[in-house]
């Protein structure tokens, strides 16, 4: 995060400089405390709402790809959306 940015201007920039596309940013999903060797790190997913633009990729990325709510990999890092605790009746989908 920069300085004093919110977490969904973080998000929103993020989005653009990793994928070029410009998103809107809805509630909060899920929150998770994550625990490593050197650091703790507060996670919190929010529901993007829409997303318009091409996607391009930055060197940070090789691939993506969109994945319906039960489409998503099981080898997938964190799957957010399998454990929110605020699901709707929404199409959902994921980028691996």
């Amino acid at each position: 995060m920069e300085e004093n940015e919110t977490l969904k201007q973080a998000l929103k920039r993020e989005f653009k400089e990793e994928t070029n596309l410009d998103v809107n940013v809805g509630e909060i999903v899920e929150g998770r405390i994550e625990h490593t060797s050197d650091r703790t790190k507060i996670i919190i997913a929010f529901k993007v709402t829409s997303a318009t633009g091409k996607i391009v990729l930055n060197a940070e990325s090789v691939e993506f790809k969109w994945f319906g709510e039960n489409q998503i990999p099981q080898n997938i890092v964190y799957n957010y959306w399998k454990n929110s605790k605020t699901k709707t009746d929404d199409a959902k989908t994921t980028a691996r």
